[in-house]
């Protein structure tokens, strides 16, 4: 739960006269922190012997709370600061007076740069629903190659089997950036941080702080 922007009935945000938008007074439902479901993948294919083994799982439903995507707002590093020209201001996309009119006032009613920096530093990123994002994610485990030479190679060598193969483990994250996954349950997660990972030693769900390690690729061969 947290504070949301005030919206009138087509969902636009309503700002006051100096072009801030107006928020909630108490907190209301942001998303849920639990995954609606998880759907695991584990499949091998078998071709004159060559096998290929797929691993992966796909999350939807939940949302989390992004403090990479906080702090981004205040270094005006986030998606959400670019895509317009900071030194005339910066007009809430969409927003409506409260009198439902097109608003057209910058924030703060300052259209200069130091009027953009203060709103995304001190108004922006302090409303609880600018940084819940998407947790859903796909992710493709592992993806093993392998070749086993026939019997027939094998001749009289004296080895009955022989096979190669090389193998990936986690060679393939997909966030809900907007690319494949399109982020319906919260903000588009760009590259803010891995949603099954958490601060909290895994005793919390739907808080994703910046104290967390990404997650490792490895890459190895076999033979046996």
């Amino acid at each position: 739960k947290g504070t949301k922007f005030e919206r009138d009935g087509n969902g636009n945000i309503i700002v006051d006269a100096s072009g801030n938008p107006l928020k909630t007074s108490t907190f209301e439902r942001l998303g849920k922190g639990t995954p609606d479901f998880i759907m695991g993948l584990t499949n091998s294919f078998e071709y004159k012997g060559f096998k290929l083994t797929v691993v992966a799982d796909y999350r939807y439903g939940a949302s989390t709370w992004s403090e990479a995507k906080q702090l981004l707002l205040f270094t005006g590093g986030d998606l959400e600061t670019t895509g317009f020209d900071r030194t005339q201001g910066y007009v809430v996309p969409g927003s409506v007076t409260t009198t439902g009119a097109v608003n057209t006032v910058p924030v703060g009613n300052d259209p200069s740069y130091t009027g953009t920096l203060n709103y995304f530093t001190t108004n922006h990123r302090f409303v609880g629903e600018s940084n819940v994002i998407d947790a859903s994610a796909i992710k493709i485990r592992e993806l093993a190659l392998s070749y086993s030479l026939s019997k027939k190679l094998l001749g009289n060598s004296g080895i009955t089997a022989a096979t190669f193969g090389v193998n990936a483990r986690n060679p393939f994250v997909f966030l809900a950036d907007g690319k494949l996954l399109k982020p319906k349950n919260g903000l588009a997660n760009n590259g803010y941080g891995d949603p099954e990972a958490n601060y909290s030693n895994g005793n919390s769900q739907g808080i994703m702080n910046v104290g967390q390690y990404p997650t490792t690729r490895s890459i190895g061969f076999s033979v046996n």
